[in-house]
């Protein structure tokens, strides 16, 4: 698979913007049908932290890092994008390519971004048909 992102790490500043096609390089090749956008924030801080969270928006749709209380007190985003001819697409965040993520306005958070695949572009998934 020739999907990585570009960079291990980023200290970002505060409110700094970054599209995802930034931070992401697809390349031609055995590319997966699918590729899943987690991301994480422990919400671990100390009592100058002021709760501010990160955001990813795309196709007019704002994802921000959202408590469940299954995972301990995490804040958590997760989407997925479909392979197709034009780039890897999400019906509700448009393309990945301009998918952008606008760091938190929080200088104490720390923030973190996961991209994996799975499946095989263009060949039908035997778990995913009905």
């Amino acid at each position: 698979m020739s999907i990585n992102f570009s960079q291990n790490a980023i200290l970002a500043p505060p409110s700094q913007p970054y599209l995802l096609s930034q931070l992401v390089t697809v390349a031609p090749g055995s590319l997966p049908e699918y590729l899943v956008l987690t991301g994480l924030d422990l919400n671990r801080y100390t009592a100058a932290s002021t709760g501010a969270v990160g955001s990813l928006t795309g196709n007019g749709s704002v994802a921000t890092f959202v408590s469940n209380a299954q995972t301990d007190g995490a804040e958590n985003i997760g989407m997925v994008f479909t392979y197709t001819s034009n780039g890897y697409y999400s019906q509700q965040y448009g393309y990945l390519a301009s998918l952008s993520y606008l760091s938190s306005t929080d200088s104490n958070r720390s923030e973190y971004l996961s991209l994996y695949g799975y499946g095989t572009a263009g060949v039908a998934d035997a778990a995913q048909s009905s």
